[in-house]
């Protein structure tokens, strides 16, 4: 039976495959058809190296069957992959690209870089998880003539080189070593590892251009410190500057102050002892002047009482006179009285008139007498009132 096996798979079944596989292109154009064509040849060969090998024919048909269905669709969504990834490395340049702008702030340009590093980490695991899925569907088109178990199917496809050499050896003993997947697994651990390398040279470049960001924003917030401070250092400098400067002019101003104070202070004292001189020569000329006036008046009062003393001797000059010619007059008329009334007196007694005569006679002696006494007594009281002036 083996050796039937062995014949058919290096003689019949390669042309049949050949055969099968001119039909498939030539119905590659209807689709359904071809699918089920490709199906249909593609389970049988597995179905015939399963039974070169002791295996199962339906379950390498069926196997084979689902992994023609995982390869189609992977197929099927290669084209929208290709545009999706083409659209995450264009984002990407063009974030990168917007964050090289220096007209944008700080916060926005690393945020550009981040969102960078987002669509790069997302392509990563779309290429990671095709990968995988390419990589799964071939480690399960391997084990349908392998029939290994997880945990040796593992061993042998990502092993060290001395497992992968005994599965190897051991599999292809018992002609159930398909070479094909199994290179196409190992290209895909490969491609793996290559996406990998290419992501993180990406993120690592996305990262470079964060940090050079974050460096830039560094820098150039320490210059603006550096250049704030030396204008901060500057504006203290110029404030100290015109500190000592407003410090003098007060200083100057006060001292002017002062010096106005004192000179008019000075002036005010000058006034005042001027003022004082004034008001001192002015009282001193008013103290003159009713000095003056009081001797003035003195004098004018001294001339009024000479010229009433003279007035007054005058008039008592004139009393006297008057008075002295009164008396002589006075005195006269006594005499002339006496001297007539003697005559009468004498003339009445020659004649022999009675003593009637004599009595009228010397009544009116004494009438006369009583006159001149009356007389000397308003001279005297004349004499006496012009004493008193």
């Amino acid at each position: 039976m083996k050796g039937f096996s062995a014949a058919l798979a290096t003689t019949g079944l390669p042309l049949i495959v050949m055969g099968v596989q001119a039909l498939i292109s030539a119905f590659e154009t209807f689709k359904p058809l071809a699918d089920a064509i490709e199906d249909t040849v593609t389970g049988l060969s597995a179905a015939f190296k399963a039974f070169t090998s002791g295996g199962s024919l339906t379950d390498a048909y069926n196997q084979t069957v689902a992994y023609n269905e995982a390869l189609r669709d992977l197929e099927d969504t290669q084209k929208s992959f290709e545009v999706q990834q083409a659209k995450y490395e264009r984002d990407i340049e063009r974030l990168v690209l917007q964050s090289k702008n220096r007209t944008k702030a700080e916060k926005e340009r690393i945020a550009l870089i981040d969102q960078a590093n987002k669509i790069e980490e997302q392509s990563f695991k779309d290429r990671e998880k095709r990968n995988r899925e390419e990589a799964n569907n071939e480690a399960n088109k391997f084990n349908i003539l392998a029939k290994l178990n997880k945990e040796d199917l593992t061993r042998a496809l990502t092993g060290s080189l001395e497992e992968q050499k005994i599965f190897r050896d051991r599999l292809e003993s018992r002609n159930r070593f398909d070479e094909e997947a199994f290179n196409k697994f190992q290209s895909l651990l490969l491609e793996r590892v290559a996406i990998e390398r290419e992501s993180i040279s990406v993120s690592e470049k996305l990262k470079n251009r964060r940090d050079a960001l974050e460096k830039e924003f560094t820098d150039e917030k320490q210059k603006q410190a550096d250049k704030q401070a030396a204008i901060d250092e500057k504006r203290k400098a110029q404030q100290e500057k015109d500190a000592q400067a407003e410090a003098k002019r007060v200083a100057d101003f006060v001292k002017l102050k002062s010096d106005e104070a004192k000179a008019l202070l000075k002036i005010d004292e000058d006034f005042n002892r001027d003022l004082s001189k004034q008001k001192e020569d002015a009282l001193n000329d008013e103290v003159k002047r009713m000095r003056d006036e009081a001797n003035a008046f003195k004098e004018s009062q001294d001339a009024q009482d000479k010229r009433r003393q003279d007035a007054a001797n005058y008039q008592k000059q004139i009393a006297a006179e008057n008075i002295a010619t009164q008396q002589a007059e006075l005195q006269a008329a006594q005499s002339i009285s006496n001297s007539f009334i003697g005559l009468i007196s004498q003339v009445a007694e020659a004649s022999g008139l009675g003593a009637e005569f004599q009595k009228a006679l010397a009544f009116v002696q004494i009438l006369i007498s009583q006159a001149i006494a009356i007389g000397n007594a308003l001279v005297g009281a004349y004499s006496i009132s012009t004493s008193m002036l």
